[in-house]
């Protein structure tokens, strides 16, 4: 059943909560939902406080939504009062949500994620500091910072897919964020997905200049059906703004990670050691496959932990 619905009062958006079963079924509670103003947090967690709208002033319980995984987050949830728990022993948190169907879910997603964007885009840069877990590898080896790495709820650039084994591509870019440094470099990977999900074995990378948008270098072309020549026309042409976007891209994390370093959080830069696997990160791409063997992405694993960056 639909258990989430939402109406606006007074030029608000207020968000309720239908109870589905036990002495209270049917009963419409009202939803206070909560979200990390953090724009570099990684958590997808949506915090809702249930009230009975005859009694706003007492929360009847207070729970943690995780939008990504769909499900209750590991953090039990509160009550006010014992007694609200349904004819069947259920906690009223837990019914709700196992009530929820696909169209509740998508709402909660769609509602987090523009909040989540709308902040990014509120980003005072001079003064925010974000943490970098690669900055041994940025002061080292002069490794390049993806934007959504750092800010992962940012605008993303799609070109939509109609093939049957393709219904996307992903831009991914990456800067140069090394203070003083006037290099006009980008890196752009184009990831070929379906169902939201990267498909292996297709990658298509480039290296760009900033200030004319030309290729300098094609660093990967393997598995896919188009080019990465014609993919990144493609990208230049259904998003104009890409031009004006990345150098301000590419400025706006060079002031991140300068904050960063000022920061008592920065860690201290040091030589790349090697993995269990006897690999050597230094000469692992980003976004190459971990040598750690999980199968993940080397940034998604193993760079930025204590083995790369103490």
């Amino acid at each position: 059943m639909k258990v989430i619905s939402s109406d606006i009062i007074d030029g608000d958006s207020i968000l309720f909560m239908t109870v589905p079963d036990g002495e209270m079924a049917g009963k419409k509670l009202l939803a206070g939902r909560f979200i990390c103003k953090d724009a570099t947090c990684l958590c997808t967690v949506v915090k809702i406080k249930l009230a009975d709208m005859n009694n706003l002033d007492q929360d009847i319980a207070t729970f943690d939504l995780d939008v990504a995984s769909c499900k209750l987050s590991a953090k039990d949830p509160q009550y006010s009062d014992p007694s609200f728990v349904s004819s069947l022993g259920v906690p009223l948190a837990t019914s709700l949500v196992e009530s929820f169907d696909a169209e509740d879910w998508a709402f909660l997603k769609e509602d987090f994620y523009s909040y989540k964007l709308a902040v990014t885009k509120k980003i005072d840069f001079d003064s925010t500091s974000a943490y970098f877990p690669t900055a041994s590898a940025i002061e080292n080896y002069g490794e390049m910072v993806g934007y959504s790495d750092i800010l992962p709820f940012c605008e993303q650039f799609i070109l939509p897919r109609t093939d049957d084994s393709v219904d996307a591509i992903l831009l991914d870019d990456q800067y140069c964020v090394i203070s003083g440094c006037d290099c006009t470099r980008a890196i752009i990977f184009m990831y070929s997905c379906k169902n939201g999900r990267e498909i292996s074995g297709i990658k298509q990378g480039i290296e760009i200049n900033l200030n004319t948008f030309r290729i300098t270098q094609i660093l990967e072309d393997t598995g896919g059906r188009e080019t990465a020549v014609k993919l990144w026309h493609q990208f230049l042409e259904a998003f104009p703004q890409i031009r004006k976007e990345l150098p301000r891209r590419k400025k706006d994390l060079t002031k991140l990670y300068a904050n960063f370093k000022k920061n008592p959080r920065s860690v201290k830069f040091v030589p790349a050691s090697k993995s269990t696997s006897g690999a050597t990160l230094e000469n692992v791409g980003r976004n190459d496959s971990c040598p750690c063997g999980s199968g993940k992405k080397f940034k998604k694993c193993c760079l930025g932990k204590p083995s790369f960056v103490l």
